[in-house]
């Protein structure tokens, strides 16, 4: 994918992003900041993706058709739609912090500002 052939050209960081809290890729020239950009657009395409899809599942029912006649892959997708809605803000909020310390010089897991490092796991 793109994030794997971009992700290469910008510093030594893998799928996990486990490398992001070293001292020396918070430079300001390093790309590692639009990897979490990125990270961060993918999670809201998602969310309103799952908007999207849980809307499209209440509103284009037939009136007169019951729960239990739905089909299974719309379940599986409306429960897919539902778990994403309630896991990936906690995400975004993980990579709103990870933003602001990176940019903004916060402390949320810098030790030396009162920040947690293992919150950063």
């Amino acid at each position: 994918t793109l994030y794997f052939i971009f992700g290469a050209w910008s510093g030594m960081v893998g799928t996990s992003l486990s490398m992001l809290i070293r001292a020396e890729l918070n430079q300001p020239g390093s790309l590692i900041g639009d990897d979490i950009f990125s990270l961060y657009l993918a999670g809201l395409s998602s969310i309103l993706g799952a908007v999207n899809f849980i809307s499209t599942i209440i509103n284009m029912k037939p009136i007169n058709m019951s729960p239990e006649r739905i089909p299974l892959f719309v379940w599986s997708v409306g429960i897919t739609a539902l778990l994403l809605l309630l896991s990936l803000p906690e995400l975004a909020g993980a990579i709103t912090m990870l933003l602001t310390d990176r940019n903004l010089n916060t402390s949320f897991f810098d030790p030396a500002g009162g920040g947690d490092p293992i919150l950063y796991q």
